[in-house]
């Protein structure tokens, strides 16, 4: 059974930062704009087991129901999922929620704010004495599902590797952790964004080792005007073209990198680059041949 009822009160909890204690008067649930729109209390799954987004806004998905969550529970979820392998302190979570405007009292918002994420997503989240925790495994989180994903990939061969690397860039939905900004929550963001930006890189470069530098090459150059100074994509985009017979274009981005070192920081191409570009001025790299899908224009 789902319970929708309509009252302000948590609302106010949660979305203006006021006091609220619980009681034996407490709503189960409540909906509003900013509030929650729906809870699970009453059902008999209730203890089925969750499933969380952080690769985009933060969502629970509860069986066949997807909670709307107020902007302090998403905060609160948000927090526990960034460090579910940690015990997260109640000082950590009241701040992360409330900031300089603490409620009157703290840990009794906490703990009615923890008590309402608790009807949703049950037995995951966990009291201990000075804080809270989530008991979730990596595959019910589709961040743990995408490093899961990344960490098989880098186990294959290229051709493998690159089917694997597209499973795990589909798990993205958008900008990690939605609009939840506390610092733990900035940290991971950064983390798995910068994470991304490596597979990708790693995936152009299986596209191109397992015979596919045609279509590696779009996204190459597509990507090479925001990031001249990346040495992964410099040293794909190269091998790219001459896997294309683009010999000439190849040292030219060589070239264009050698000379965005100087410009920004003084520095010269490290040794990959200057093996690279002494093996193609030699005729010494030899590019893998195109795959059959590539040459058949199918991918």
């Amino acid at each position: 059974m789902l319970i929708v009822e309509s009252s302000n009160s948590w609302t106010k909890a949660c979305g203006a930062g006021e006091a609220a204690t619980g009681g034996a008067g407490a709503r189960p649930a409540a909906v509003g704009s900013g509030g929650w729109r729906a809870d699970l209390v009453g059902r008999d799954d209730r203890q089925m087991s969750s499933a969380y987004r952080v690769l985009g806004d933060v969502v629970v998905e509860a069986g066949d129901e997807a909670p709307s969550l107020g902007p302090r529970a998403r905060v609160l979820l948000a927090e526990l999922l960034a460090q579910r392998s940690a015990v997260v302190t109640m000082g950590t979570l009241a701040e992360a929620l409330w900031g300089e405007a603490q409620p009157q009292n703290p840990r009794a918002s906490l703990q009615t704010l923890v008590s309402r994420l608790r009807s949703v997503i049950g037995t995951d989240l966990l009291s201990h004495a000075d804080g809270y925790s989530l008991a979730v495994e990596d595959d019910r989180v589709d961040a743990g599902r995408f490093e899961a994903l990344v960490r098989r990939a880098r186990s294959l061969a290229p051709g493998e590797a690159v089917a694997e690397f597209r499973r795990a860039e589909a798990e993205w939905k958008g900008e990690p952790y939605g609009d939840c900004d506390t610092p733990h929550v900035v940290y991971e963001r950064t983390r798995l964004q910068n994470l991304r930006s490596r597979v990708v890189e790693e995936r152009l470069g299986a596209m191109i080792a397992s015979g596919d530098a045609a279509g590696a090459l779009p996204e190459l150059e597509a990507m090479a005007g925001d990031s001249p100074l990346v040495e992964e994509l410099t040293v794909s985009r190269a091998k790219a073209l001459v896997a294309l017979g683009r010999r000439r274009e190849a040292l030219t981005c060589l070239a264009d990198h050698r000379a965005a070192l100087a410009e920004t920081s003084g520095l010269e191409p490290t040794e990959r680059i200057r093996e690279l570009e002494a093996a193609i001025l030699s005729n010494r790299f030899e590019a893998p041949p195109p795959s059959p899908r590539s040459i058949d224009g199918v991918r």
